[in-house]
């Protein structure tokens, strides 16, 4: 509960500041908030931080969480290790670069950069190189606030929608010369464009309708569990 305590106090920190609007006028001031910083008081009490704070932990959440981290060791130029455990800052910039031309319209590469040191400051906390389990608690911090519901499924959409957006299938080639397994990287920056579902003030489509189709498959899956892994 700690954490979700702490999380409270840092949601209550951004409503005091203006970060998250909870609550406007009239539709056309709902038009100027964008998506990321609209905000729903009602999942901000104690008891639903601790429920999405359990969902960091759900099946569906990590496997897609530990797209990411192979994704990110792989791309790295001296090919990366997916069974490691941190990640250099120069792994954790190549991915964001991708991940900001996909997600926030009108590129600009000096704020890029200027997000991304922001980033790797807040994920890293003053460390030289990133642990898996920061990384993943920043993948998943940013689905929290791209889903409207405490629902893993929600969630595991999200994350999976935005990778397919920013990787891409490679053949891992064996000493024997034949393929060993196909894998994931990241697709080459200038592949990477401004997905037009993420200006849109409601949650985008394409998560709606992978939600959708992961609960037809699986109609059964658990949503959140109250302990952690």
């Amino acid at each position: 509960m700690q954490k979700a305590a702490q999380a409270q106090e840092e949601a209550q920190l951004l409503l005091n500041v203006g970060g998250i609007v909870t609550a406007v006028e009239n539709a056309a001031d709902l038009e100027n908030v964008a998506f990321w910083q609209q905000g729903d008081a009602s999942l901000a009490t104690k008891e639903k931080l601790a429920e999405r704070q359990a969902l960091r932990y759900h099946p569906l959440v990590l496997d897609a969480l530990q797209k990411y981290w192979e994704a990110a060791q792989r791309s790295l130029q001296s090919g990366g290790d997916p069974s490691a455990n941190e990640l250099h800052r120069e792994g954790h910039a190549l991915m964001l670069r991708r991940i900001y031309r996909v997600m926030i319209k009108d590129f600009d590469p000096a704020d890029c950069e200027r997000c991304i040191a922001e980033d790797w400051a807040r994920d890293a906390k003053g460390k030289d190189t990133l642990t898996r389990k920061s990384f993943c608690d920043a993948f998943f911090e940013l689905a929290d606030t791209w889903t409207n519901n405490i629902d893993a499924r929600e969630y595991a959409a999200f994350l999976r929608t935005l990778f397919d957006s920013v990787s891409v299938q490679k053949q891992v080639i064996g000493p024997d010369g034949k393929v060993m397994m196909i894998a994931y990287v990241w697709k080459d920056e200038v592949e990477c464009a401004f997905d037009e579902a993420y200006a849109v003030e409601e949650q985008p489509a394409v998560v709606q309708e992978a939600v959708q189709a992961a609960t037809a498959k699986a109609p059964g899956v658990k949503l959140y569990k109250s302990e952690s892994a």
